[in-house]
């Protein structure tokens, strides 16, 4: 299936259970399109493309077409696998018959066994390619941060290396355990309802002010979790009950700078 990888703009994958595409924001970062709008993994993405692209004929043993060509009509199909590029759009049709999976692509003429491994990633349900991660911040420093939790407003600014918060100088090793723990927010599955009322968002300003984010987490209407929605997404992120615990108690641990001690 040969194709500008760095020139990929779409991707469709349509599987025994689902149908699901992707579609290229930027450099390295994708987003799922269908079945609803959701943030992508860009490495699970970018594993999927690997797959696609290394799809090789196996040619180990001898290529007999008319036979090869007859176990494909009779086989089950798999998947189809769609990406388009600057050339157009391009098409890999995966079937299998017992241990044996046959492969026809629309850029190479004939019908051609393949490895499993191939198969191995289109087969995944789709949340497999979701992002986890309630921030996509990753490793770019936030500059601001904005926490409200009940009645209480908290909100960070940085200028420099230095933390402040209403004028005051913030203890910076504080803050950055509440940045890590912001950063480690995943989710332990995915919801499509059960948001109920906001009882904690959060704000996150980050990559020199191009990126801002905004997180509300409320406990699940099934009580017991909560749940966050990260900005305009169309379902929720599970989290665990100790995970926001935690999460509130750094908020609550971040504390100003003492005084330097004069020599």
């Amino acid at each position: 299936l040969p194709f500008t990888q760095d020139k990929l703009s779409r991707i469709e994958i349509t599987a025994q259970k689902q149908t699901y595409e992707f579609s290229k924001k930027g450099e390295g970062e994708w987003q799922i399109d269908k079945p609803k709008a959701m943030r992508a993994d860009n490495i699970q993405t970018d594993d999927l493309v690997q797959r696609l692209k290394n799809a090789d004929m196996d040619l180990s043993g001898v290529q007999d077409d008319k036979k090869i060509a007859a176990g494909f009509a009779a086989a089950a199909p798999l998947a189809i696998a769609k990406v388009t590029d600057q050339d157009g759009t391009k098409t890999l049709e995966i079937r299998k018959s017992k241990d044996d999976y046959y492969a026809k692509s629309s850029a190479v003429e004939g019908v051609y066994k393949v490895p499993k491994v191939l198969v191995d990633g289109l087969d995944k349900p789709v949340d497999a390619y979701r992002n986890k991660k309630v921030f996509d911040f990753g490793f770019s420093d936030p500059t601001h941060i904005e926490v409200i939790d009940g009645s209480k407003t908290s909100i960070y600014d940085k200028s420099g290396e230095t933390w402040t918060s209403s004028g005051k100088k913030m203890d910076s090793t504080s803050v950055q355990a509440f940045i890590d723990r912001l950063r480690d927010l995943s989710a332990t599955k995915f919801a499509d309802a059960g948001f109920t009322t906001p009882v904690v968002t959060l704000t996150v300003v980050s990559n020199q002010g191009k990126l801002r984010e905004q997180v509300e987490i409320a406990p699940a209407a099934s009580g017991g979790n909560f749940l966050a929605r990260h900005g305009g997404d169309a379902s929720f992120y599970e989290l665990e009950a100790n995970v926001v615990k935690e999460l509130r108690q750094a908020v609550g641990d971040v504390r100003e700078a003492q005084p330097e001690k004069k020599k």
